[in-house]
């Protein structure tokens, strides 16, 4: 029992630090930072991951997320890459998409919207 405690303890402390690493002396790491958008036409999960897997590739991309039911597109990359809106723009009509309402912030500082708490300005 001791044991899988201890093993819960390390495994939630993983999960809940930057990067999934526990590194405390690494005060200097180069920010992320993410973005988020409507995904304009998407219906199917089968859509949502093929978006994935094609974003996923691109330079620079750590990971990202379609989900089909909201249709939010949620992607975190280094703050010093160049990705912008336009980026993002490109990419999805390549894949015969659109965006809107687009945002974007340094994770682990800006908020994050849940898909509840996403509206469109």
């Amino acid at each position: 029992m001791k044991f899988f405690t201890a093993a819960l303890f390390f495994a939630v402390l993983i999960v809940f630090t930057p990067n999934g690493t526990i590194n405390a002396q690494n005060t200097n790491a180069q920010p992320n930072k993410f973005v988020q958008f409507y995904v304009v036409g998407i219906t199917t999960a089968v859509e949502s991951r093929t978006i994935d897997a094609a974003i996923r590739i691109k330079p620079g991309i750590i990971t990202s997320r379609t989900d089909h039911k909201s249709r939010i597109f949620f992607c975190i990359f280094p703050a010093n890459e160049t990705h912008d809106e336009n980026t993002f723009i490109s990419w999805l009509n390549g894949l015969g998409y659109q965006i809107s309402c687009y945002r974007e912030g340094i994770h682990g500082l800006d908020k994050i919207y849940s898909r509840e708490g996403y509206i469109c300005d």
